[in-house]
């Protein structure tokens, strides 16, 4: 029995080293890579591109968690290599590209701590992010700092998933992060949400019954029309703050 959990515990020792060697390369790949950013010229960056698919997602999540705070360190390089690979894993026929580029910066989102990283990390899901993306996305929709990126790209998305999860954010949303995710819900036209937004459509207070308005006139459904109706006739058919 001891002579199975010694051979047990050497095995697992064995692992470990072999994968924080197999971390090890990783991360000087990924840091010799950076060192050609920016790209000199279009070939170049053509090669870049191909050499950063190539270290596949755990290579894109090393890099992307190398982002640091603001003040902290230089992103700039960084920024540069993201920033150049969601343009390309985004062009027609990178379709693998794409979904390792939109995997790998969901997953990097949870190991960069700060606003600015975060917000990047997003920004880069509206190119590249689909299906795959939304329930990262959905995880922010209520903090009240990244509620608002987190929305428009699942607007951006425009799928029904990306609705749905959308419409199950906004009950129990905090006021701070309604208007955005009301805002989202417009920009897919998720007819399900209409019945909803209806209701915060007659709201007193302005701006919630801006925005769902607004979206109720994206979405376009048959029960919205009386609501959206008397909103302009109140207004007399002209310029109010509701924008009716």
């Amino acid at each position: 029995m001891k002579r199975n959990i010694y051979t047990i515990l050497a095995l697992c020792m064995l692992l470990s080293q072999a994968w924080a060697q197999t971390d090890d390369a990783l991360a000087t790949k990924a840091k010799a890579l950076l060192s050609k950013f920016p790209s000199q010229n279009e070939a170049a960056l053509k090669k870049n591109m191909e050499e950063l698919g190539q270290l596949g997602k755990p290579g894109l999540v090393q890099i992307a968690s190398m982002l640091t705070p603001l003040g902290k360190g230089d992103n700039t390089k960084i920024q540069y290599a993201i920033g150049g690979f969601t343009y390309y894993a985004s062009q027609a026929g990178k379709e693998d590209f794409r979904k390792i580029a939109a995997e790998a910066y969901g997953e990097a989102l949870s190991k960069v701590s700060d606003l600015d990283s975060k917000n990047f990390l997003i920004y880069q899901l509206q190119t590249v992010g689909k299906d795959e993306s939304v329930e990262v996305l959905k995880s922010y929709l209520k903090d009240e700092r990244l509620s608002g990126p987190a929305s428009r790209t699942l607007a951006r998305i425009g799928s029904p998933a990306a609705g749905a999860a959308l419409l199950q954010s906004l009950e129990g949303a905090p006021e701070s992060t309604k208007i955005a995710i009301i805002e989202a819900l417009g920009g897919t036209r998720y007819k399900e949400a209409s019945s909803i937004i209806e209701k915060m459509a007659v709201n007193e207070d302005l701006l919630l019954r801006k925005v769902s308005l607004f979206a109720l006139s994206e979405i376009g459904a048959p029960s919205s029309e009386q609501i959206l109706l008397a909103a302009a006739q109140k207004a007399n058919f002209g310029y109010d703050e509701s924008d009716a």
